[in-house]
C-alpha cells in the first residue's frame, strides 16, 4: 500500500512538473496572459504588437533588438507556446546553450531535419534553438505539439 501511495505521489508531481515547464524569462505553459504580460514586462520588454493569440515584445540593448512573442491558447487566453530572438553576436551560440542547459538541466538533441538543438520536455512539448529565417539572430521556440496551429 505505502509503495502505491509514493508511486502515486510521484506520477503526479512529473505531471505537475511537465505542466508547469518553466523557461527563458520565467515563462511557463499554461501561465495565464495577465501573469506573461507582468513576467515579461518585469525583463524590460515593452508590448510591440498584439493580435487575438499573439503578443509580441521589444526590448533594446544597445543597437540590437531582442524580441519575444508568445502564443496563447484562444478560450482561456494562457501561454501555450514562445519564441525569443537574439541577435547574433560572437559567442551568442554558445551563452543561449549553456542558459538553456543552466534552465533545463540536460544535454540537448541534435535535430538534423531542422537542423536545431532540441530540449524535451514531453511527447507533445519541447524547446528548440536554432537560427530564424533570415539567419540574423538566434531563435529559441517553446512548442506545444497540442497547438502547433497556433504557433505556426
Amino acid at each position: 500500500m505505502q509503495k502505491i501511495i509514493v508511486l502515486t505521489l510521484l506520477l503526479l508531481a512529473l505531471g505537475f512538473c511537465l505542466q508547469a515547464q518553466t523557461g527563458i524569462y520565467d515563462l511557463a505553459y499554461g501561465m495565464p496572459y495577465s501573469e506573461v504580460l507582468s513576467t515579461i514586462e518585469a525583463e524590460s520588454y515593452e508590448l510591440a504588437e498584439t493580435d487575438s493569440n499573439t503578443c509580441t515584445f521589444v526590448r533594446l540593448e544597445g543597437e540590437n533588438e531582442l524580441i519575444v512573442t508568445t502564443y496563447l491558447e484562444p478560450e482561456n487566453k494562457t501561454l501555450v507556446a514562445w519564441d525569443c530572438l537574439m541577435p547574433l553576436y560572437d559567442g551568442v551560440e554558445d551563452d543561449t546553450v549553456n542558459w538553456l542547459m543552466d534552465l533545463h538541466g540536460e544535454e540537448p538533441d541534435y535535430d538534423e531535419e531542422t537542423d536545431t538543438l532540441k530540449w524535451t520536455f514531453s511527447v507533445t512539448r519541447w524547446v528548440r534553438l536554432g537560427y530564424d529565417i533570415s539567419g540574423d539572430y538566434v531563435r529559441i521556440s517553446y512548442i506545444d505539439l497540442d497547438y502547433i496551429d497556433i504557433w505556426n
